[in-house]
């Protein structure tokens, strides 16, 4: 939604807004697509690894989550701090 925000407030062309939607997407998607691409194509040596990081989250996403909040609600304070 940023991305899409500063998108629109910059004078860029048609042309090259669509290339830096474009752009935005395969790395927005990479994340996701990834991993199972790589499943698809060596899967003994994936599998391991994608059970180790979906047990650490597990185990840390307690923790995680917490600090994102925390993050969330210190750039909301601060954002109400500046306007004021």
């Amino acid at each position: 939604m940023t991305a899409g925000l500063i998108l629109h407030g910059a004078s860029v062309k048609p042309g090259e807004a669509a290339a830096l939607v474009g752009v935005y997407t395969v790395i927005a998607t990479s994340t996701v697509v990834v991993p199972i691409a790589a499943s698809f194509i060596a899967r003994q040596r994936v599998e391991p690894k994608l059970i180790a990081a979906r047990d650490w989250l597990s185990n840390n996403g307690r923790i995680l989550t917490s600090l994102m909040m925390l993050m969330i609600g210190v750039v909301i304070l601060g954002a109400g701090l500046i306007t004021l």
